[in-house]
């Protein structure tokens, strides 16, 4: 019986090591997100006031609440250019617009809320 060569085959640990390096990177996203926290005309936190983002191509909106420090944070985004609500009762509310969503990366927007009229901000 002649031998069987294995000259020519790849091994094992080649085949592997090809298809780690094709396959993405674990955590890797296209996506990104908003973060930022709520104060008002002095600085405290205003925990409770609701957060509302809409994406003003596809209209996809997404609503947070602040924690006890007054910070939010809405992962996930598709990319995009988003609109931007800040609201809490006795407070007026806060608009910002034209907030760019990019891969990878939080865009930090943070809102000042006072009493009285509403107030909006282009970026």
């Amino acid at each position: 019986m002649k031998p069987v060569s294995r000259r020519g085959t790849p091994s094992m640990a080649v085949f592997v090591l090809v298809l780690a390096a094709a396959s993405p990177a674990a955590g890797q996203t296209f996506r990104g997100g908003i973060r930022g926290t709520i104060t008002d005309a002095t600085g405290a936190a205003l925990p409770g006031a609701t957060v509302t983002i809409t994406n003003v191509a596809t209209k996809l909106t997404r609503t947070v609440v602040t924690d006890r420090e007054g910070n939010y944070f809405i992962p996930e985004l598709p990319l995009g250019d988003y609109s931007l609500v800040g609201e809490l009762s006795g407070f007026a509310s806060q608009t910002v617009t034209g907030i760019q969503v990019v891969v990878g990366t939080s865009q930090r927007v943070n809102l000042q809320l006072s009493p009285g009229g509403v107030r909006t901000i282009s970026r």
